[in-house]
């Protein structure tokens, strides 16, 4: 009787390994597929949206925007080929997979930084109108810094300068140089 053996008979892996690479591979492609889905959706707006050009034979408004949309769609499309050749490269003649269960505790320790991310995002978002933009986006920026590095002594050290620093400059080139007028609110 063969003794069980936790690596997969190519290449030394371990069996898990190779199964949590494929989920992340299948994972890359649904989000291909997603990303392409967004960017079609932004052309779609983009073609609606009437920016035309000042004089014949110049660049419009929407030119730019279109380019980045351009430019998501071929990263998205890379994204899948490499992904698809990967799996059918791990896939090899004869693998099983297993079905996975899905952890609950992994995955919400796993998506728990971006979640916290998107909630300071969305808070920044809608309060800044309210409390003014240089507060909302200095204490976005803290905020961000200390949940990125921990709450350390060493990491507010350095996230709050750096802070301060970003809002002067975003001051004085917005607000002095450029006149751009920023949403004003109860503080600043």
């Amino acid at each position: 009787m063969a003794a069980f053996s936790p690596f997969h008979p190519e290449k030394g892996k371990t069996h898990r390994a190779v199964v949590a690479r494929k989920q992340l591979m299948k994972k890359d492609i649904f989000l291909g597929a997603l990303l392409i889905a967004l960017s079609l959706i932004l052309f779609v707006e983009l073609r609606e949206t009437k920016n035309p050009a000042i004089m014949m034979d110049q660049v419009s408004a929407a030119t730019f925007p279109n380019l980045l949309v351009g430019v998501l769609v071929l990263l998205a499309v890379i994204l899948i080929i490499t992904s698809c050749i990967k799996l059918n490269k791990e896939k090899g003649p004869g693998t099983k997979t297993e079905p996975s269960r899905l952890n609950w505790g992994k995955l919400k320790y796993t998506y728990q930084v971006p979640m916290l991310m998107f909630v300071l995002l969305c808070f920044y978002i809608f309060l800044t109108p309210v409390i003014g933009f240089y507060t909302m986006t200095f204490t976005f920026f803290i905020s961000t810094g200390i949940l990125l590095g921990g709450p350390g002594r060493k990491n507010i050290v350095m996230v709050v300068p750096t802070a301060l620093a970003s809002i002067l400059g975003v001051y004085y080139i917005f607000q002095v140089y450029m006149r751009v007028i920023m949403p004003g609110g109860i503080l600043f």
